[in-house]
């Protein structure tokens, strides 16, 4: 039997499964009989599953794409209620669950499961094999439209634990944006977007052709998107003319020309993003904003803007 026929076998016959591969290697327990996957020879199988097994986790197919092989492992716990998926990267545990499923999980399964995979004080602070979850909001929480929530899990490791780097997640969100299409665009560097009580990294997109490059003026954004502010994965995408950001008129070219000399060295960057890597941490341990260092992250950005984009990147930014 291959590991994507044992997998779905496993959870037809509501038994919990375990796949992990860790620093101190696979710890199962004998009550549920769960199967190892060694996690380096079985990622194709893995993600053959999730991306074939009627949809039930498709929401996990994009980011277990481009997990790569540096992470620390991925970990799934299933039975016939829910399918639970993460994967532990730079020590922060990212996961993802239809939402009603994880209500029906924390409300009806805890007592009979915390002796294996739960250790919890009270329903605001969920520790899972090792990885704990502090804003989850309560049962009542339903912020996400498209019924989906994504939870995120700080690992109780080491201090030395770091998120993924800004940087990082742009290359996700510039390589997804527009889907892969080759149509000129550009993507703004990213700012923060809260949007019922969740915060996101948000960007907008506009589109150009030859004429604008040579005239140094572009349309306004026409598409604009809010990202996973630990994972990069674009959660909702919109189109500026159903449901804008901003104000501004469609029936007018704004300069991007400027004589003034830009810093778009590395470092300039780096400093930058330095700054948003720091307000994100912050964010994902304690759920606030450091407002004096968003502001001083948003005015590094706009000192490379020119004048008549600068707005909509405080018409984007949203906190």
């Amino acid at each position: 039997m291959t590991n994507t026929e044992l997998l779905r076998e496993s959870i037809k016959k509501n038994e919990f499964i375990s796949f992990l591969r860790g620093v101190d290697g696979y710890q199962s327990n004998d009550r549920f009989n769960p199967s190892p996957i060694p996690y380096k020879d079985n990622l194709l199988s893995l993600y053959e599953f999730v991306q074939n097994e009627d949809g039930a986790v498709s929401l996990f197919v994009d980011s277990l794409k481009s997990i790569g092989t540096d992470c620390e492992g991925i970990y799934i716990v299933a039975n016939y209620l829910y399918i639970l998926i993460y994967h532990i990267h730079k020590g922060v545990c990212t996961v993802q669950i239809d939402y009603k499923e994880i209500v029906e999980f924390l409300s009806n399964s805890i007592a009979d499961k915390k002796d294996i995979l739960v250790n919890t004080t009270k329903l605001s602070r969920l520790g899972i094999n090792g990885c704990v979850y502090e804003k989850l909001q309560g049962l009542d929480h339903n912020c996400y439209t498209d019924n989906k929530e994504h939870l995120f899990f700080e690992k109780e490791s080491s201090n030395d634990d770091t998120i993924l780097s800004t940087n990082s997640l742009m290359d996700l969100v510039n390589k997804n944006i527009i889907n892969g299409e080759k149509i000129p665009h550009s993507v703004s560097r990213p700012v923060l977007y809260k949007d019922a009580d969740a915060l996101y990294l948000a960007v907008f997109v506009f589109f150009y052709n030859r004429e604008d490059i040579e005239n140094g003026a572009v349309d306004r954004p026409t598409l604009w998107a809010l990202a996973d502010i630990s994972s990069g994965e674009i959660v909702k995408r919109y189109q500026s003319k159903d449901k804008d950001f901003s104000n501004a008129s469609y029936d007018k070219k704004y300069n991007v020309r400027s004589d003034k000399k830009y810093d778009t060295s590395k470092e300039y960057y780096e400093r930058a993003y330095g700054l948003l890597d720091k307000i994100r941490e912050h964010y994902l341990k304690s759920g606030e904003i450091l407002n004096e260092d968003y502001e001083k992250y948003i005015q590094l950005i706009l000192a490379n803007i020119p004048d008549d984009y600068k707005r909509f990147y405080n018409d984007l930014s949203h906190i």
